[in-house]
């Protein structure tokens, strides 16, 4: 994975690239949240996009990639499960949804792009009052921020069928 990250007044920039198919089907499947935790302040807020993706989705994604399909078409099927979120989430620890934009609305810009099986992840944060959430994080700030990037829990679609408490420790004795 590679990460970049470049600022100017108004904006914070965040760029993610990697090629390692299981770090981008684990942010297809556990959603992305980047946590923003500047030094001294005691804030910490976290923006997520892509959100969880539709189980439904994933299966049918597993379901088609056979040997015989192409890179081209699997990276197709990805972007097709993310073509479906068309928001992305301000969030507060637990993960709990303070406010939602649009993808590249007035505020936020995000780009996710895959191409020849690269996972491309394009970010722009605002940093001005505007948007009262992110300038509130500012008040205070110092010179240092923290970019923590966390992906969501992975489900497994299909996985906890049989028993509503998944497949958990087997009990041998009998």
């Amino acid at each position: 994975i590679s990460f970049g990250f470049k600022n100017d007044a108004n904006y914070l920039f965040v760029c993610l690239v990697t090629s390692d198919r299981n770090k981008i089907m684990k942010i297809l499947r556990g959603g992305l949240t980047i946590w923003l935790e500047p030094e001294n302040s005691g804030n910490t807020i976290g923006i997520r996009y892509p959100d969880k993706a539709d189980p439904s989705e994933l299966m049918q994604l597993r379901r088609n990639n056979t040997e015989l399909q192409s890179p081209a078409n699997d990276d197709s099927q990805m972007k097709n499960i993310l073509s479906t979120q068309n928001e992305l989430y301000i969030v507060k620890e637990n993960n709990f949804v303070i406010k939602a934009f649009p993808l590249n609305g007035e505020y936020y810009k995000v780009k996710i792009d895959i191409t020849n099986g690269k996972f491309f992840y394009e970010l722009k944060i605002p940093f001005g009052n505007e948007t009262k959430l992110i300038g509130a994080l500012y008040q205070g700030m110092e010179k240092t921020l923290d970019v923590i990037f966390e992906t969501g829990e992975m489900e497994k679609p299909g996985m906890n069928r049989m028993r509503p408490e998944g497949m958990g420790e087997r009990d041998d004795e009998q």
